[in-house]
């Protein structure tokens, strides 16, 4: 069973930290327990929204609002609770072209159901990929670096080993079912670093 606390002591211990026995709550008399506590739910959440890790894919078909937008699309559907990433919208089989999110409602012109897939946020390590797990501890590891560290190489190593388990998980993608588009490179390394990216294959909730 993995824990948030594993997590994070495998973000410090690649950066040749001592490990930390709690993050909730964290030991007040230790800076990476403390950071671990601030830091680690920002980067779980951004990492499984980043993504669209297959283990944590669902689907849903979802009623309109009886409430309607107040002008330009003429109805609402309510996203589900444990929506942090939008994939795909369908009416039947066919793809919806034509919508937007605003807040926690999908606005489009259609009356029918519709039938969405989504990444799905968690709390339980236990439910993630490993690759997921891998990610948000070296994501961790480099925002960690330089407060408790302060060297730039561990930083340096920090975002190497998070840009290599991305290409990772891009590459276990692909060998289930079809493939589905990561970004080419990883948008954050990219827009926090240089470089260029391509859009990614799915939206996501603004």
């Amino acid at each position: 069973m993995t824990s948030p606390v594993d997590i994070c002591n495998l973000a410090l211990t690649s950066l040749g930290q001592p490990t930390v026995t709690a993050i909730d709550p964290p030991d007040t008399n230790s800076k990476s327990a403390r950071l671990c506590a601030q830091l680690y739910p920002l980067m779980r959440d951004e990492m499984i929204r980043k993504h669209p890790w297959r283990r944590l894919k669902r689907r849903a078909q979802l009623a309109a609002s009886v409430v309607a937008p107040l002008w330009g699309y003429t109805t609402k559907y309510p996203l589900p609770a444990d929506c942090i990433t939008l994939i795909e919208i369908y009416v039947g089989d066919d793809p919806l072209r034509e919508w937007d999110v605003e807040g926690d409602f999908i606005l489009c012109n259609e009356t029918a159901a519709l039938n969405i897939r989504y990444i799905a946020t968690s709390t339980d390590p236990n439910e993630w990929d490993p690759l997921l797990i891998n990610a948000i501890a070296y994501r961790l590891a480099v925002d960690l670096a330089e407060p408790l560290t302060g060297d730039p190489n561990k930083k340096s190593f920090a975002i190497a080993k998070y840009t290599e388990v991305i290409a990772e998980a891009k590459n276990a993608s692909a060998q289930e079912g079809t493939p589905t588009e990561l970004g080419q490179p990883d948008l954050w390394v990219s827009t926090r670093f240089g470089g260029t990216t391509d859009g990614l294959m799915y939206r996501g909730i603004s």
